[in-house]
């Protein structure tokens, strides 16, 4: 397994993967306007489509992107998570990012097999990646593990005095001062917030 990057000193954005499983997907959804609209999303480095993305060529073409456009996060539009979630995760730590920084959107199951209508069936497509490509791109995922953590371990505190005293309960100037302290870095966020990091 190579060393995963390191995705906070990282420029490389967000790739998209969009699978035809034969004819599965791309006989009642147009891969070629998803992957055109794919490409469009903020955040969003690469956008290609594959005849089957979990076929060894499949898995290369997405461990070649990870290397060579510096991916931060991958979104495969494909088939079921239960059948190849556990492949594109290999996939996505060989190519050396962390592979929890991959998602997977079911456009089998959830669109093209339940769908006779292209238009449709593409429509809806589109509006999964898009909530895809912000589900990989959402706060938390974004940040190293020492933010969330200290985030984490203020939220605690807080929710443990509210409950011990619902009535009296106040914000912390403590808690405000170590949230105002943490930094991740100086670029912008790919995050949900669309903001610079602190």
């Amino acid at each position: 397994m190579p060393e995963q990057k390191d995705i906070e000193r990282s420029s490389g954005g967000v790739g998209v993967y969009v699978c035809h499983c034969g004819t599965n997907i791309a006989g009642t959804v147009d891969v070629n306007a998803l992957t055109d609209y794919a490409a469009t999303l903020p955040g969003v480095t690469v956008a290609r489509n594959y005849k089957y993305a979990c076929s060894t060529p499949g898995q290369e073409l997405i461990k070649r992107d990870i290397r060579e456009l510096n991916l931060t996060r991958v979104v495969v539009a494909a088939c079921s998570p239960c059948l190849h979630e556990k492949t594109f995760r290999n996939a996505v730590a060989e190519g050396g990012l962390n592979p929890y920084y991959f998602h997977m959107v079911n456009l089998r199951e959830h669109d093209s097999w339940v769908h006779t209508d292209k238009a449709a069936a593409t429509a809806k497509a589109i509006d999964l990646v898009r909530a895809g490509v912000r589900a990989i791109k959402i706060e938390g995922r974004q940040r190293s593990p020492a933010y969330v953590a200290q985030v984490t371990r203020v939220w605690r505190r807080a929710l443990d005095a509210c409950l011990r005293d619902c009535d009296g309960y106040r914000v912390d100037g403590g808690w405000m001062e170590a949230l105002a302290g943490l930094s991740e870095g100086q670029s912008s966020t790919l995050g949900a917030y669309d903001r610079p990091w602190k």
